[in-house]
Order: C-alpha cells, then sequence, then structure tokens
C-alpha cells in the first residue's frame, strides 16, 4: 500500500487532514454552484475527472462519512428554488449538494482519479512541510515568524510563572491586615478575644493558601483571601 493509498483505507487519517480544503485550489480549479458553498454531483465529476456513476457510488458507499460533511440530497422547497433559478432541469425530482469538506474527502477515497491521487499526496507532503507549495522567499518569511511567535509564547510562560510567584508588596500586606483586623474587631469587642481570634484567622490563612506566614500570601491570590476575610466565622467557640 502506497502512502497515498493510506488515506483511502484509514478513516483516522482522513479526520487528520479533513479540515485542508486549500487542497483541492491547489491541485486543480474547483468550479462550484453559485454562492461558492456547493458543487454538484455533475462538478465534482468533471473535477476529478471521473464519470458521475463513480460519484454517485463512492457518495452511497460512504454516505455516513460523507452526510456528515454536508452532502445531502435536496427536495421539496429547496429543490424548486433552484429550479427557479434555472440552475436545474424543471423536470428534476432531486439534486445533490457537496460542500468542500466533502470533495475533499472524496478525493481522498476515490482510487481511479489521477487528480484525487495529486491531491492526496498534496495533503501527506504539506502534512510533512506545512510551507509546501510557497516559494523561498514566502517560506523564509513563514518561518520566521513562526520562530518569533515561539519566542513570544515563551516569554509569556516565563512572565506568567514570574507573576504566579509574586508575593505581597507592602501597601498590599497592609491592605490585608487592615481586612482582618477589621473583621476581627467587627466580632469581638474584648481584646482577650480579639487576641485568640487573630491567632486563629492567620492560621487558616497559612493553612488554605500554603504559605508560611499571611503576609506570605502570592499578590494573584489576595482578592481571593481578602473575600475569605470578609466573610470569615471563627471555629473556636467561647469568644
Amino acid at each position: 500500500m502506497t502512502k497515498s493509498d493510506a488515506l483511502i483505507e484509514s478513516k483516522s487519517l482522513r479526520e487528520t487532514v479533513i479540515e485542508r480544503v486549500d487542497a483541492l485550489e491547489k491541485v486543480k480549479k474547483l468550479i462550484m454552484l453559485p454562492g461558492d458553498i456547493h458543487a454538484s454531483v455533475e462538478m465534482v465529476s468533471e473535477y476529478f475527472e471521473v464519470s458521475r456513476k463513480a460519484i454517485d457510488s463512492l457518495i452511497f458507499d460512504n454516505r455516513d462519512e460523507l452526510s456528515i460533511d454536508g452532502v445531502r440530497v435536496l427536495r421539496g422547497d429547496e429543490l424548486f428554488s433552484l429550479k427557479e433559478m434555472g440552475l436545474i432541469g424543471k423536470t428534476a425530482s432531486s439534486f445533490t449538494i457537496i460542500p468542500r469538506r466533502a470533495i475533499l474527502r472524496i478525493g481522498m477515497l476515490l482510487r481511479d482519479s489521477q487528480v484525487a491521487r495529486a491531491i492526496r499526496d498534496y495533503l501527506l507532503e504539506s502534512e510533512r512541510d506545512p510551507y509546501a507549495g510557497l516559494s523561498p522567499e514566502m517560506k523564509a518569511i513563514f518561518i520566521q515568524d513562526k520562530k518569533y511567535q515561539q519566542l513570544d509564547n515563551r516569554v509569556d510562560q516565563i512572565e506568567r510563572k514570574v507573576d504566579e510567584q509574586i508575593t505581597l508588596d507592602h501597601g498590599e500586606q497592609r491592605r490585608l491586615q487592615k481586612t482582618i483586623a477589621k473583621r476581627v474587631y467587627k466580632l469581638a469587642n474584648l481584646p482577650e478575644y480579639r487576641r485568640p481570634m487573630f491567632r486563629e484567622i492567620h492560621r487558616e490563612i497559612k493553612d488554605r493558601w500554603g504559605v508560611g506566614s499571611y503576609t506570605d500570601v502570592k499578590r494573584k491570590e489576595l482578592q481571593q483571601v481578602l473575600g475569605y476575610v470578609e466573610n470569615w466565622i471563627p471555629k473556636i467557640v467561647g469568644y
């Protein structure tokens, strides 16, 4: 089995490249119905240089895959609209429409077509080389752009890691301290009650956020800690 035939035999392999509808125009000019969304069976057979019967047979044998890709048989009002537009004969009882995604799948399934084989070869080659078909100058531009994108991504990752490790500055520590004090003073009037409350809330913050001191809370977690403090209820009975 050739590499090109692998696409014919493997549905999972077809799924990896099914979005590459650009391959159709790379190989041969594709004529579509008005609207540039669908083609007819005749248009598809002319594109692949095979008989209409070959396309009809392939659609029938692979209708599950192709229906997912959007192949539909029009009847009723939809068919009447095409007749009114003069796109099909007045006596037609049905009309099959085939979108680009389905045309590409037909190209991956059709054995006896040089055009289909060229599409499969292009898909497999472009999977190995995403810049296949570009001029050397354009290829160099895309490769350089990709390097810059990769560099930007690495910088972003480093910055995110740094941000995650940044602890509170002095002003933020003071804000947290004042919020804790405000909550404790609201819950207790006597100093002998406040001291154990301060110890308890400090201990809970350290345990919940895994820090050695409540002042070591990460900056990115400050709002979460403040919300917790503002709604904190002491667990120790007897205050």
